[in-house]
């Protein structure tokens, strides 16, 4: 048996496996002998017998000399924050000191303010923005949030911009005029003003929608989640009948790694939110190709028939058109290298695009798919024809479109191509004469006969000295509206179609970043839910609603 006796008081002290208490200033260990201790008490010298797991006999002394327990409970908790500060973490490069609960909450709340300070500061220099808006509930219903996101277009790069500006907990009923008091609350702690929203993209969800109608700055505002809320009605039947045929497969997780096992891939399971899923996950099976049979034979499936394997190929060649759509138009980036990027101008294009697709589909007549080509196509029609039709209406989703460099005119059918360059070139020239009314009150149209762009670029010297006023060539006098005029021609006859070519033409490009600045899917908004979960983890149910909030900004902004 072992017997260790500590007569060394500093030795006692230094060891981590003695309690506070038993540490020299209090009581000194005498003997231990298999946790059991007899420790003699520094005031009255008396032995006390204990143990380590159990130290009550010794507070239980402490109490009958006055004043010494208070001491006992103040010493041991300064204790505690020293040895706290001093512990560290030993790494291969050296040493780190942790920071302690308090001080790092302290540390994110320093560097949330900070973030809010330049975000206000960028901001102000912003003259146009677009916000997406949704709800999230968390597991179970327990709590609600309201997340949004804030998008601008960048007017050097012409890059889409995009910050999230909220996860606010949001309790109660989520009515029409709580989103609204909420969203205005939002934009108001940005000092962000409602006239530089110009959209915002939400679900299709009544109560977004009214808030948007109700406590728009103008009459037209509405929601633009355009293909992505395609009715989702479409096709239901066709799905069930495709399910009925996948739900082994697809939803089963060891039937799927069964399938795995034979093809090396997994198999995209469809979801109910995401109406291309479907589409997906048919198309990831498609591509098993001879691997198909005993795949399904693996799963312990019945193996598709070769009229079920048609059935799904047909399938997959009538609803590729809208599930292209989907995908292209849920992005959230755009800059001059990519094409036509995630910009509004991309909406119309691609209605135009889809509407001629499902039309050649459904001139086909598939085999076993007569009849859902004509369904798409009709409920697709329904749902945009205001938007196909070239409505006034719909008349921004135009000016972006015609606007974007990538697209001008050459999506307009031919029966419109005129009407639709008459409305941009009027849109352009109403901007510039508005922007420069307010500039200059005084100035009329029809006096105005100065280059409108030596006014609006400075000037070099050679410029400065060769000061001519430009002349028609039957020699009358170019007007304000006649150089705006020209430049849009100029433009649109341009073979040039990347976005850097926008900074030729000054006042398209103005127009540009006004309606290209909405997104035409509030997929960004639904993104931030999935960094929401990855907080709010089964061991962070407790995390206030303000440290929640601040750590999503934290981590998705900066």
């Amino acid at each position: 048996m072992e017997n260790t006796v500590l007569d060394n008081v500093e030795e006692s002290n230094d060891s981590s496996s003695v309690p506070f208490i038993l540490r020299g200033k209090f009581f000194k260990v005498v003997s231990k002998i298999e946790g059991k201790v007899e420790a003699k008490c520094v005031s009255c010298k008396k032995i006390v017998k204990g143990s380590l797991d159990s130290t009550g006999n010794f507070h239980r002394h402490l109490k009958e000399h006055d004043g010494l327990e208070d001491q006992f409970k103040r010493e041991k908790k300064t204790d505690g924050e020293q040895r706290g500060n001093k512990r560290k973490l030993r790494l291969s490069d050296g040493k780190i000191n942790p920071v302690t609960r308090r001080t790092l909450g302290r540390r994110v709340s320093q560097l949330y303010d900070e973030m809010i300070d330049d975000m206000k500061e960028k901001y102000a220099k912003v003259p146009y923005f677009a916000v997406t808006l949704d709800a999230w509930s968390t597991k179970g219903n327990k709590r609600g949030f309201l997340g949004s996101t804030l998008h601008w277009i960048d007017e050097h790069t012409l890059e889409r911009m995009s910050d999230c500006l909220s996860c606010r907990r949001f309790p109660g009923s989520h009515t029409y005029d709580k989103i609204a008091k909420l969203l205005n609350h939002i934009l108001d702690v940005y000092n962000i003003k409602m006239e530089k929203v110009l959209k915002g993209t939400c679900d299709n969800g009544t109560n977004f929608l009214k808030a948007f109608y109700a406590y728009s700055a103008k009459d037209e505002e509405e929601e633009e989640d355009q293909v992505e809320e395609e009715d989702e009605s479409i096709g239901d039947d066709v799905n069930d009948i495709t399910m009925e045929c996948l739900e082994q497969v697809l939803v089963c997780e060891k039937k799927n790694e069964a399938v795995f096992k034979i093809t090396n891939k997994s198999i995209v399971t469809p979801v109910v939110t995401r109406w291309n899923s479907l589409y997906d996950s048919i198309s990831c099976l498609l591509s098993l190709e001879s691997d198909l049979s005993s795949a399904f034979l693996a799963a312990k499936c019945v193996a598709l028939t070769a009229p079920e394997i048609q059935f799904l190929q047909e399938y997959k060649q009538c609803t590729q058109p809208i599930a292209q759509a989907l995908d292209r138009l849920q992005g959230e980036k755009g800059n001059i290298n990519n094409g036509c990027g995630s910009y509004y101008g991309c909406v119309m294009p691609t209605l135009i695009r889809v509407q001629e697709a499902l039309t050649n589909i459904n001139h086909r007549t598939p085999d076993l798919c007569e009849k859902l080509p004509s369904i798409l196509l009709e409920h697709f029609n329904r749902r945009f024809e205001k938007y196909l039709s070239f409505s006034s209406d719909h008349e921004d989703a135009i000016i972006a479109a015609v606007s974007h460099p990538y697209f001008k005119l050459r999506w307009v059918p031919e029966n419109k191509i005129f009407s639709t360059k008459d409305i941009f070139i009027n849109v352009v020239v109403k901007h510039v004469m508005k922007k420069k009314s307010s500039t200059s009150p005084n100035i009329t149209p029809s006096t105005q006969s100065v280059s409108l762009e030596n006014q609006l670029s400075p000037k070099s010297a050679d410029d400065q000295f060769f000061d001519f006023v430009p002349f028609r060539a039957s020699g009358e006098k170019m007007t304000l509206i006649d150089e705006v005029k020209s430049e849009c021609e100029r433009f649109l006859s341009s073979a040039e179609s990347n976005l850097s070519m926008l900074h030729q033409f000054s006042h398209v490009k103005e127009i540009f970043i006004k309606f290209n600045t909405p997104l035409p899917s509030s997929g960004p908004v639904e993104r931030i839910f999935n960094f929401g979960q990855m907080i709010l983890d089964p061991k962070r149910q407790r995390i206030s609603d303000k440290n929640f909030e601040m750590s999503l900004l934290l981590k998705l902004n900066t």
